[in-house]
């Protein structure tokens, strides 16, 4: 079912108990991914982190950040692949060499997460999109 949120046909990939998650697609037909927060606090906080680590290729790239219809709204880059998850799921244990490249990127991400003094405190492998 597709929402109209701000200028941007939504449709719900995941709700949790203090966000929703869309895919949209921006003008041009790029596709992005649009979090609606309840709280304006966790979103301003999510929005100033990535501001924070823009132009890091391991952390996922803000485009906009709004309010409309009394919500938070954080539209970012969507990044195309499997989560970790659904490749480990798909394809079994990875070999070493593959795990090992992946650490490395993973701490590059969070790296620059904590060098702009913020904490990604939820680092899984659901959260880990491999492209």
């Amino acid at each position: 079912m597709i929402e109209r949120i701000g200028n941007l046909n939504a449709v719900l990939m995941k709700r949790s108990r203090t966000r929703s998650v869309y895919f949209v697609e921006e003008a041009g037909g790029r596709t992005a991914v649009l979090k609606v927060y309840d709280s304006g606090a966790e979103a301003v906080h999510e929005c100033e982190a990535l501001d924070a680590c823009s132009g890091d290729p391991h952390v996922v790239r803000l485009l906009d950040f709004f309010q409309t219809q009394g919500k938070w709204c954080l539209l970012t880059e969507y990044v195309q692949g499997d989560t970790l998850e659904a490749l480990v799921a798909k394809s079994g244990p990875l070999p070493p060499y593959k795990v090992i490249d992946l650490a490395v990127d993973v701490l590059e991400g969070v790296g620059s997460v904590h060098k702009n003094r913020y904490i990604h405190a939820d680092v899984h492998d659901r959260n880990i999109i491999v492209s």
